[in-house]
């Protein structure tokens, strides 16, 4: 899954790299949003999503090597709407005890 190189251009004194990257690397973003539909209904995982899905598009074309940065912002992107659905899980728990 290496990147391409296709031609170089130089714009300003600055060399642009215009690389082919795999389709594969559009995937992985995406996959963020599956997090949001498996928690608890709420704004704030679909925000965190969207937001790391956007990170990961941004990234691809941002690096030369965008693997590892996309695999980063998937992982943060669960862990972030991991605990946040343990957090309303017990903040929820400890409610509804207080009030029986």
């Amino acid at each position: 899954m290496e990147n391409n190189i296709l031609e170089k251009e130089i714009v300003n004194g600055t060399e642009i790299k215009l690389a082919k990257r795999s389709k594969f690397l559009y995937i992985i973003p995406v996959l963020s949003m599956i997090f949001p539909i498996v928690s608890i209904e709420g704004l704030i995982p679909w925000t965190v999503a969207i937001y790391f899905c956007y990170k990961g598009i941004s990234s691809i074309n941002k690096y030369e090597k965008p693997l590892k940065k996309c695999i980063s912002y998937f992982v943060i992107s669960g862990v972030i709407i991991a605990i946040y659905n343990l957090l309303v899980y017990f903040v929820s728990n400890y409610l509804v005890k207080l009030l029986m």
